[in-house]
């Protein structure tokens, strides 16, 4: 018989009343290694004094799990006088194949919990209201010392609507889904170290310098309105769980990266000149913007300047084109290669066909051939030219003619 069962915190807080050194003497604990719970360690540590082991799969604050052949090993390694309890509370977010909140295990063993809770994916927090699946043994043992009226019942309307609002829990694990790569890889894109995740949180590791800590970083957060968890009560002093928040506030976090002064103070020093100037397609149309930037890579690796011939490599002119090209000149070189093979052909493909392969338009090929033509006839290779002058035929730019308009030559034309 298996007994479905509401329950708050009455259960934690039995157990926090009593004498800790109990548990000191007696330590199974949330035995972790690498971030993810280590089932030799913990029953290694299994004596027949246990009484439980408790497992949080997905963890907390880790967001890392254990496949279900691992709690699997874990139930057949236990002695039958120790309760297994699984908690699930982030298990709607997690998407891996080989995952499983517990369900499975919870209705066929005598010594299996699985509890669950209506506080994150339901968002439920505040109504304090949860479940688990129990042995009726083990839930009417809780039953004895859970306190009186324990849940309300708006508390369980609330449960059952959430239960039946299965359209809420899609868009949320979608969400979740959506985000959490996205925060994972603005962190790691700023050299910080993340524990991959399937919960709707992140555990970022920060370096343990003045500075730039978790506790730094932490105020340096919450001052700009994010508010983040400090886990050094679990072993973590230098780490911080991130929660996978609204759309607004995932952004917000992602953009802080160029918001920092040490991160401009960073590209000040690796880009100490740009210059964005105007350019125009060889056969006319649209002006466009291009830059190019002075990477300088000497701070950062100062002994490679030394090496003969590294300096070009780690002090050099790169160029950015700050507009989509034109498709002309996107399909422009495809064109050109199909055109290059028509050479060793027998039967040699039309302009029909070379669209038909390369998916695009026939007025796209011609159009891509007739610029190439153009370059060839100017003996250029890029198909993009410095405007120094206002074109004629752009009207747009007349208007510096007015005595109050300037168009000056650009500067640091050698570089082009």
């Amino acid at each position: 018989q298996r007994v479905v069962f509401d329950l708050r915190m009455d259960i934690f807080r039995h157990l926090q009343s009593m004498d800790a050194s109990y548990f000191d003497k007696n330590p199974v604990g949330h035995l972790i290694t690498r971030a993810t719970t280590d089932v030799e360690a913990i029953l290694a540590r299994v004596t027949e004094r246990t009484r439980i082991v408790y497992v949080t799969n997905p963890s907390n604050p880790t967001g890392t799990y254990l496949p279900f052949s691992e709690i699997r090993r874990l139930y057949a390694g236990l002695p039958a006088h120790v309760l297994l309890v699984i908690d699930g509370a982030y298990a709607e977010y997690v998407r891996a194949n080989d995952y499983t909140a517990g369900l499975e295990l919870a209705l066929e063993a005598e010594n299996v919990v699985m509890t669950r809770t209506f506080s994150k994916i339901y968002g439920l927090a505040a109504v304090r209201i949860g479940w688990m699946l129990a042995p009726a043994a083990v839930a009417d043992a809780v039953n004895r010392i859970r306190g009186p009226f324990n849940v309300s019942g708006p508390a369980i309307a609330a449960g059952a609507a959430a239960i039946a609002d299965e359209a809420h829990v899609a868009a949320a694990a979608a969400h979740n889904a959506e985000w959490l790569p996205k925060l994972t890889d603005g962190a790691r894109a700023l050299g910080l170290t993340v524990t991959p995740s399937v919960a709707n949180f992140v555990l970022i590791h920060f370096p343990d310098e003045p500075g730039r800590s978790a506790e730094d970083a932490d105020a340096f957060l919450t001052e700009r309105g994010l508010i983040t968890r400090r886990v050094t009560a679990y072993g973590l002093p230098n780490a911080l769980r991130v929660t996978v928040a609204g759309a607004e506030a995932n952004e917000a976090f992602r953009d802080l990266a160029v918001d920092s002064d040490e991160f401009s103070r960073l590209i000040r020093t690796l880009i100490s000149r740009i210059v964005v100037y105007p350019v125009r397609l060889v056969d006319g149309g649209n002006l466009e913007l291009r830059a190019r930037f002075l990477l300088n890579l000497v701070p950062i690796v100062p002994d490679m300047k030394h090496i003969q011939g590294m300096e070009q490599v780690v002090r050099r002119w790169l160029r950015v084109d700050l507009f989509d090209p034109p498709q002309r000149e996107e399909f422009r070189a495809s064109v050109m290669t199909e055109k290059a093979k028509n050479e060793g052909r027998q039967r040699r493909l039309n302009q029909h066909q070379i669209a038909a392969k390369l998916g695009i338009t026939h007025t796209a090929v011609q159009r891509a051939a007739a610029l190439q033509r153009k370059m060839d006839r100017l003996g250029v290779t890029d198909a993009y030219q410095i405007v120094t002058e206002p074109p004629e035929d752009f009207t747009k730019l007349r208007r510096h003619k007015h005595p109050r308009f300037r168009f000056e030559p650009l500067p640091f034309v050698e570089i082009y």
